[in-house]
């Protein structure tokens, strides 16, 4: 009797979480639901148990109009964060659908009953862009275990070849890093780490890990990278490294139409600074390295963006939109 009483207690509390204000239920309502599990249950004593909830400091508000019952008002997520994180969920590529659909159905669990019911009929997932890769939740969670625990990682890197098949760069070489940030850029999780060869950070994808396993070894300090120091922004370096390459960094002034000035504050984040230049205009400065991703993304924003300096950065570009041209000339 005593342990089916503290399962009824458990079972209330779980009834309790699918309601709010909008949605209470009442003793008649609950002993309905407590009979799905096996367990009579008379008014008064489903009474007791809320209060004992309200002891425990569940807040739990009874109904002005006693017949409905009560709601609970201290959910962990509200029903539209719910469905924020499941939208995320449903389109994040790194993930197989089977455990996309399984973790949006954990996240569903979590909202109100009218919630669970709206999530499920709102949530889209998109099945063309899913991985195939099961393993890359277990790569999340060697990696995040690394991190924390300041320990090198080891591991092969996949390149894509002819017909999209995956094959090991540079022969299979196992690259050895210190692992200090794991970041999601362009609907891809990244690793920001240094490599034991070289002085500086870089940044793989994830997905391209193979073979990864956490080392005994422990990390190196990264405030001992001149490129990290104290004052490292995580943000900033993502910012920096457009369409995630690598390069020299490099201060460049743009001049773009109004057209773009939220695709600006996207790239740059909202502290850029933006200076009216005409009615139709405005310039920007941007820290920026100098590499592919930056001409790739110029060019994809097209006349809407000149280049005003500094001048190795306008050449290059022309260089990149000559050798697009010319690729193009090719065709004809």
């Amino acid at each position: 009797m005593a342990e089916n009483s503290k399962l009824k207690l458990l079972y209330i509390l779980d009834i309790m979480k699918k309601t709010d204000e909008y949605h209470p239920i009442n003793s008649t309502q609950i002993a309905g639901k407590l009979e799905q599990y096996g367990i009579a249950a008379e008014r008064k004593s489903i009474a007791r148990d809320i209060a004992c909830l309200e002891d425990a400091g569940y807040s739990i508000i009874k109904c002005p109009d006693h017949n409905r019952g009560w709601y609970m008002t201290d959910q962990a997520f509200e029903d539209y964060e719910l469905k924020i994180l499941c939208d995320a969920v449903g389109v994040a590529p790194f993930l197989t659908e089977k455990d996309t659909r399984e973790l949006v159905r954990k996240l569903r669990g979590l909202a109100t009953a009218e919630g669970e019911s709206l999530i499920a009929a709102t949530t889209w997932v998109d099945q063309s862009i899913k991985t195939d890769d099961k393993a890359n939740k277990i790569k999340i969670d060697t990696v995040i275990r690394a991190i924390k625990a300041r320990r090198k990682l080891r591991f092969q890197y996949y390149e894509l070849g002819p017909q999209n098949r995956r094959r090991l760069r540079r022969d299979g070489h196992y690259y050895t890093v210190s692992p200090y940030y794991l970041v999601l850029d362009q609907d891809q999780y990244f690793l920001i780490c240094n490599p034991d060869s070289n002085e500086h950070l870089t940044h793989f994808k994830l997905e391209m890990l193979t073979s990864l396993e956490m080392l005994n070894e422990p990390s190196r300090n990264p405030e001992t990278l001149e490129e990290h120091g104290r004052g490292f922004d995580v943000g900033a370096y993502l910012r920096r490294n457009v369409n995630m390459w690598t390069g020299e960094r490099v201060s460049v002034r743009l001049r773009c139409g109004n057209y773009i000035r939220d695709v600006i504050r996207m790239r740059f984040g909202k502290h850029a600074m933006m200076l009216d230049d005409g009615p139709d205009h405005f310039t920007v400065t941007v820290e920026v390295n100098d590499n592919t991703g930056l001409y790739q993304w110029l060019a994809q924003n097209g006349t809407h963006i000149q280049v005003l300096g500094p001048d190795s950065i306008r050449e290059h570009y022309l260089e990149y939109l000559r050798g697009v041209l010319a690729a193009q000339e090719e065709t004809i």
